[in-house]
């Protein structure tokens, strides 16, 4: 089944033939060579000759515009490079802060002339173009039953590509394709570069060099042979990768050393990186291995089982068959001069309920003890990969000027250091690996990390950060950067152990805050791909955990909120309520944090009376809760003074929007007249989900107080109270919010602490 739509060039009309162009050439390829390699839809759409003519745009004094982007680039390229100069000067001292700001201005020069040119070029681009609508239903129809190579290369494109920004609707969701193909003016001394662009949705997709081969001599004469390009060795710089990890389990105090530690039950072996295996350990083998963090992107294609097991073991896999990430971390390993690669799809069984709690019950030693992790930060899926400038490059029909059909190979675009811009930019850039759950455990545990997101790699450890990107010719690389890790793995290595460290904690509560506005595929997952931090932090402070708090700090734990808006808490049991962990929001948790957030003035504080947390698995006891009960005794006081059910009535916010500026204030649940919260600040409650704000039904809800004093420090407020917020349903309470009221409530004095339990 054909993959076009419908099609346009610059209008709806049929483009009309290029000047020069005999009006008796083939209308499209009919050529039975060819016939295997696109559907019948692209052969008569983007590769009939004059719709591929229309994209091409051709340079070399006929595209003033596209010139005059070339000049702004050029400025832009001298201003920096004159203000960097500029900031290596004899009197450094005197000097360095005035180079410092020359160069923040030569930048802000250069990102106007990018624009500019950015402008200019799009400009050129709208006259040279062809466009088609189709669906995303029919390039992967003709992708996979056809063969068709143009259809398996959007479809490659659009893996790269983030769901946010490209909703998978399903096949029948319209998408619309535009291809630009830049060719520049030959010249006899060298080979000059020549792009094709694909635009998704009016986003640029991806950017590919063009090239003929050798024995195409019509086709060379127009895209050349690709010298620029053809031999061109990876962006990773693998050399310089293999000597920032020497370096760094020689030189670097604060990182640990490289030696041979005891081997994960099952590893790949990719000493023969084209035909993997995996091998079982056993755990009686020492050595070196690679842990891979990455974005799965859904279920996967290849993942072991119980079933495959053995034929994984003795047969292996192709690398072909493998996800794109997964092999080329299969190369990258072997590139590395290393043999073990962990990867979690192929090395933990994964319809195995026994081997999945065995393995994550080590997570943190896996990734602790890995040599280093490859971190592949751009990938939203699996099958996108990695290394888009290695391996095999695809390739496509071109249609010279005359009618003849040749072939064109692509190799993917890597801007690579040394200029400030280029005309032909890569991509946009993204980073979904940042905002995974399961992620973040692996980014924070591993010692050591190769972070790719092309087209730039970094080499992070504990104490430092380096560019290795293979520059271009007369490119360089700025020098490491000296990034302290922070102080969790400094108390691991010096061996210290202090609970109430207020460093310590303040890395804590950052931690939290950052993982819970992580993302998690598995709801009930969410204790679980913490738990490796957590054990790594119970191993410092010898502290008992309980559902993501700590008991020495209870009370002050008890005291979390949503960021900016409340979650959703997932329809199956997965923490209790008092934990921030039971509730799953974008924006994350903030924790109480008292040397911060409070003056030296509480006169009165509830008692934690006991805290009970089951495990589902005494295997893994950080990980998933079974059930949790907390008992307090605490000053407590109906919401309402009457004693009476309730709900809250919604507020919505101010929006004020002003030049370069939306400004959102206020917006909450108010409690209705007759409560015991009174004033402006005390009577709006941020819920910490939806529970709570049913309008259908009333409700009864309880205040409880867990800190208070009638004075705040020295200064002349009048007190403060922290606590809790709790619905009683089936004689139990359960949080629903934190209470932050920045008076003394007259109720306090009058009660008296009482037994409460919150589940």
């Amino acid at each position: 089944m054909g993959c076009c739509m419908s099609s346009s060039a610059k209008s709806d009309s049929p483009a009309s033939p290029p000047k020069g162009a005999s009006m008796s050439q083939p209308a499209s390829i009919d050529s039975s060579a060819l016939s295997h390699m696109l559907c019948d839809a692209c052969k008569d759409g983007l590769f009939r000759h004059d719709n591929f003519r229309q994209a091409i745009e051709k340079l070399g004094g006929e595209s003033a515009d596209v010139e005059g982007a070339d000049e702004h680039v050029d400025d832009a390229d001298e201003d920096v490079e004159d203000a960097i100069e500029d900031a290596y000067v004899e009197d450094a001292d005197e000097d360095v802060e005035d180079a410092g700001e020359d160069v923040e201005d030569a930048e802000e020069d250069a990102e106007e002339d990018v624009e500019d040119a950015n402008e200019d070029v799009k400009d050129a681009d709208a006259e040279h173009e062809y466009a088609y609508t189709t669906t995303w239903g029919a390039v992967s129809r003709s992708a996979t039953g056809d063969g068709c190579h143009w259809c398996k290369l959007l479809m490659s494109t659009r893996d790269s590509l983030p769901d946010a920004s490209f909703p998978r609707g399903g096949a029948n969701e319209a998408i619309n394709i535009r291809v630009h193909i830049r060719i520049s003016a030959p010249v006899d001394w060298t080979d000059v570069e020549n792009v094709l662009e694909i635009y998704i949705n009016a986003t640029k997709a991806a950017v590919y060099y063009i090239y003929a081969n050798h024995d195409d001599e019509m086709v060379s004469k127009e895209i050349g042979l690709g010298a620029y390009c053809r031999e061109t060795p990876s962006y990773v710089d693998y050399d310089e990768a293999k000597k920032c990890l020497d370096n760094c389990s020689r030189n670097h105090p604060t990182c640990p050393s490289s030696a041979d530690t005891t081997l994960p039950t099952r590893l790949i072996d990719c000493s023969e990186p084209q035909s993997p295996r995996l091998y079982e350990t056993h755990r009686k083998m020492q050595g070196r291995y690679v842990t891979l963090s990455y974005v799965w992107g859904g279920d996967q294609k290849q993942k072991t089982t119980r079933a495959n097991l053995p034929t994984y073991v003795h047969d292996g896999f192709k690398l072909k068959d493998l996800p794109k990430t997964i092999a080329d971390a299969i190369v990258a390993t072997n590139k590395l001069d290393l043999r073990w690669l962990w990867v979690d799809a192929l090395c933990i069984i994964q319809d195995s309920d026994e081997d999945k709690l065995q393995e994550l019950a080590d997570m943190a030693h896996i990734y602790q003890d890995s040599y280093v992790t490859l971190s592949i930060l751009s990938s939203f899926r699996a099958d996108h990969g990695f290394l888009p400038d290695e391996g095999e490059h695809p390739v496509l029909p071109f249609i010279c000027e005359d009618g003849t059909v040749g072939f064109m190979k692509l190799r993917y675009y890597i801007q690579r250091p040394g200029h400030v811009s280029r005309r032909h930019q890569t991509v946009t850039m993204y980073s979904p690996l940042d905002t995974r759950a399961w992620c973040f455990q692996e980014t924070t545990l591993s010692p050591r990390r190769l972070v790719f997101q092309p087209p730039y790699v970094t080499y992070v450890c504990r104490g430092y950060d380096q560019d290795i990107t293979r520059p271009e010719e007369g490119g360089e690389r700025g020098p490491p950067v000296e990034m302290p890790y922070g102080v969790l793995f400094s108390y691991q290595k010096k061996g210290l152990s202090s609970a109430n460290d207020e460093e310590l904690r303040d890395l804590w509560d950052g931690l939290i805050t950052t993982y819970s506005s992580c993302k998690i595929s598995l709801q009930s997952d969410k204790l679980v791909a913490f738990a490796s931090i957590a054990e790594v932090y119970q191993s410092i402070t010898k502290d008992e955990y309980l559902a993501g708090l700590w008991k020495s700090e209870l009370l002050d734990g008890l005291l979390w909120e949503p960021c900016m808006h409340g979650g959703e808490r997932p329809k199956e049991y997965r923490a209790p309520t008092w934990s921030w962990t039971s509730i799953d929001t974008d924006d994350g948790v903030t924790m109480h944090r008292p040397h911060m957030n409070e003056m030296p003035s509480t006169e009165y504080e509830a008692s934690i009376v006991s805290c009970v947390v089951v495990p589902r698995s005494e295997i893994h006891p950080l990980g998933e809760v079974k059930e949790a009960t907390l008992v307090l005794q605490a000053k407590m006081h109906s919401l309402m003074n009457d004693g009476s059910k309730c709900r809250f009535i919604e507020e919505k916010p101010t929006v004020t929007v002003r030049p370069y500026e939306t400004r959102i204030d206020g917006g909450g649940w108010v409690a209705p007249s007759g409560s015991c919260l009174v004033g402006d600040d005390g009577r709006l409650i941020q819920f910490d989900s939806r529970e709570g704000t049913a309008q259908d039904e009333d409700m009864d809800f309880y205040v409880v107080a867990l800190r208070e004093g009638k004075t705040w420090g020295d200064q002349p407020q009048p007190g403060f109270m922290l606590g809790l917020l709790l619905l009683k349903v089936d004689g139990s309470f359960r949080r629903v919010a934190r209470i932050d009221l920045p008076y003394y409530p007259d109720w306090l004095d009058e009660a008296s602490p009482t037994i409460i339990t919150i589940v």
